[in-house]
């Protein structure tokens, strides 16, 4: 045979077992990705050493590389023997997708438990932060609240201390109750409990009718059983325990009161009829306007207001006047009465009482037979000043009902 015959044939073979190379990949690549539906009985091993023939033959180095690249990447059998890697690799896949197929609706489940627990948490986180920003906000305000309690309790204590600084400048300027038998004291200077009932007699006509009737500062209570004797329904105020039970021992009403905080209690116009003997020169100004108002007050329409008092217009009435350790000072009838008007009173008497004794003797003068008019004038005038009626009474009557 000729070296052209021989160049020839070699051409062929090497032709021929690089097809058969190309066709054992190729077969390698549809076995390697059609698991063992491809795999055959006896599958052709992709031989990694290549035939004599292709010794030095680029292309087949070219094939050999690819043989190479093609068993790390596609893990193909090479050589002889049993492929157990591509006999596992399916059993593999199939218990996978059977695995996926039986597991899919738990970890569908379990997705959507997952799911769930996220939100909660992240509701939880929020409210969490909510409550943290609320926590911040109320330490906030119990510290505003604690700043303006220790302010306010400063202040108190100013107000405190200063109440005690008052107290204490005031304390020698409050009026404070004597410890007198005020019973045996009204024994010794006010007359008889008779003479004071026929003293009080001419008032009984201003409570005709008027229920009921209050004696504020009854005393012995002599101005009550005058009202009970002639029915009208009556009670007694008096601060002194022995007169209120002397009061109580002769069966009448009376209570143990402050006369001024007795009124200041009462609803409007509801009662008939106010009356006060030797009451107001026990009192300081300021309490008797207010008596004066609160009797305007609380009595009904056209009700009747009467207060009897010592009579400053007579100078006897300073001689006996102190006699009394709890009188206060005398009011002159002039201001009693004006008093009356600016309450609101009508009808407003002064009218004199208590006259003085049948036996006080005429001034030398006048009983030495001097008759002249001008003097008789001045020395009656003066007999009036010194020895003249040593009590009053004002009279008026509350407003009357509106039309």
């Amino acid at each position: 045979m000729s070296k052209s015959s021989i160049s020839r044939v070699s051409a062929e073979a090497r032709h021929t077992d690089r097809e058969q190379i190309r066709a054992r990949i190729h077969d390698g690549i549809q076995r390697e990705q059609g698991g063992l539906i491809r795999l055959r009985a006896d599958p052709l091993p992709i031989q990694t050493e290549l035939p004599a023939s292709l010794a030095g033959d680029p292309e087949a180095i070219e094939l050999e590389r690819d043989v190479e690249e093609l068993h790390r990447h596609h893990q193909l059998y090479v050589g002889g023997g049993a492929p157990k890697r591509l006999l596992v690799r399916p059993v593999i896949k199939w218990f996978r997708k059977l695995s996926n197929a039986a597991l899919r609706p738990m970890l569908e489940h379990q997705s959507s438990y997952n799911g769930a627990l996220a939100r909660s948490v992240s509701a939880l986180r929020n409210q969490g932060i909510r409550h943290e920003l609320l926590m911040i906000d109320l330490h906030e305000s119990l510290n505003e609240h604690a700043r303006t309690i220790g302010e306010q309790t400063n202040a108190l204590l100013d107000i405190e201390r200063t109440a005690r600084t008052l107290e204490r400048d005031l304390s020698p300027l409050r009026p404070r109750k004597l410890d007198l038998d005020q019973l045996a004291l009204a024994n010794a200077f006010r007359g008889t409990e008779a003479s004071v009932k026929d003293r009080q007699t001419r008032y009984i006509a201003r409570f005709a009718g008027a229920d009921p009737v209050v004696d504020l500062g009854c005393g012995r209570g002599e101005f009550l059983e005058l009202l009970r004797a002639s029915n009208v329904e009556a009670r007694g105020i008096d601060l002194d325990t022995e007169m209120v039970e002397h009061c109580r021992a002769k069966g009448l009403t009376v209570e143990q009161r402050d006369a001024l905080e007795y009124l200041s209690g009462l609803p409007d116009n509801s009662l008939g009829g106010i009356f006060a003997a030797q009451v107001v020169e026990h009192l300081p100004a300021f309490d008797l306007v207010r008596l004066v108002r609160e009797a305007c007050r609380t009595l009904q329409p056209s009700g009747a207001l009467v207060i009897e008092s010592v009579n400053p217009e007579s100078l006897m009435t300073f001689a006996e006047f102190y006699i009394d350790p709890t009188h206060v000072r005398p009011y002159h009838p002039q201001a009693i009465s004006w008093l009356f008007e600016q309450a609101g009173f009508s009808a407003v008497e002064v009218e004199l009482s208590v006259d003085p004794e049948p036996d006080r003797p005429l001034p030398p003068l006048a009983a030495a037979g001097i008759t002249a008019p001008a003097f008789d004038d001045a020395l009656t005038h003066l007999n009036t000043l010194v020895y003249g009626r040593r009590a009053y009474a004002v009279t008026g009557l509350a407003p009357p009902a509106q039309p």
